[in-house]
This record gives C-alpha cells, structure tokens and sequence, in this order.
C-alpha cells in the first residue's frame, strides 16, 4: 500500500508512507495506545494519593492549630477563674458537675448568671460547632456525658505513656474524619 499526502496550492513536498502490510505495525499499535493508558492511569493515580495525602497533612494541621487554640482558650478562661454568664437557660443549664459556693449568683440589678468552668465553655463551643467539632475526654470524667469512645480510650491510654499525639483516619459514608487528641492538664 503507498499512502500520499499531497500539497494543494502551495510549494510542499510530497510525504509518502508506505505500509506493506497493516497486521505488521498493529501489534506496535495496541503496545503504544497500552503504554500510554497505563501512563495516564499511572499519572492519575499518583495525583490522587498526592492529593490525599495533602488532604491529610492538612486536616492534621487544623487539628493541631484547633487544638493549640483550645488549650490557649480553656488557660485563659482558667486564669480568671471561669466566666459568668446570664441566664441560666435550658441551652445553658448551671453545670451540675461544678460544686463551687458561687456557682449562681445574682447582681445588685437583679440579674442571675451562672458559672461556666473552661471544659464546660469549651464542651458548649465544640458542640455548637463555633470551634473545629471535637470533645474533652478523659479515662476519669466527672460528667459521665465526657466518657470516651473505643478509640478514645485506646488513644488516651496512649497519651498517658508519653505518646506526644495520637491520630487515625476513619472513613464514614464518603467524607473522612480526622480523629487526634493532644494531651491537656488540667489548669
């Protein structure tokens, strides 16, 4: 077979290929469509475990900087010895685990208010979730509402032997979920 690509209307070369027979290059045809599907697929899959792993790196890193805020927030709010806050109300119920004299009070005006120590604030944040979704937990909790789950557990056990972090992804439904505890002392 001669195949020809002629020039219309302009000085090109004649370009000739000849094929003697098809069946010949075939096999070299379907080995190079393979190779290039098998680089494509390759090329992809690595892109999607970069960009997984970047999307890991980067949950954990919120996790931490959440964390550092929360540590800095629960320190501050402990160093003035909690916070008062009016009134007590369903959506902020005294906390019936805080067995302090001045727990509610009222002032000269009349208003009640309430004692939130830092867990409690920092429970209600999280639960409403005006921080990163997260819980205290501890192996001892006064409120039995703070025991920690399966994970949890092990994760503190951890932690208690001089683990700095502890962290592990779990998949649910088709988002994921960081979960990491940093240790924090009671202030």
């Amino acid at each position: 077979m001669l195949y020809c690509i002629l020039g219309r209307g302009v000085n090109l070369p004649i370009f000739c290929l000849v094929i003697s027979s098809i069946s010949a290059y075939r096999g070299l045809l379907v080995g190079a469509v393979a190779l290039w599907s098998v680089a494509v697929a390759l090329s992809f899959w690595i892109g999607r475990q970069a960009g997984y792993r970047q999307a890991i790196d980067m949950a954990i890193n919120e996790a931490r900087v959440s964390a550092k805020i929360s540590i800095g927030f629960r320190r501050w709010a402990a160093s003035h010895g909690g916070v008062y806050v009016p009134p007590p109300t369903e959506r902020t119920p005294p906390n019936k685990f805080l067995q302090v004299p001045l727990r509610d009070v009222e002032t000269t005006n009349g208003q009640r208010l309430t004692l939130m120590n830092p867990a409690y604030v920092m429970r209600q944040l999280m639960e409403r979730g005006y921080v990163a979704h997260g819980r205290i937990t501890s192996l001892k909790p006064l409120n039995p509402a703070n025991a920690p789950d399966a994970w949890e557990e092990v994760a503190l056990k951890r932690l208690a032997t001089g683990a700095p972090e502890v962290k592990a992804v779990a998949q649910h439904f088709v988002s994921f979920c960081l979960k990491s505890r940093a240790e924090m002392h009671a202030v």
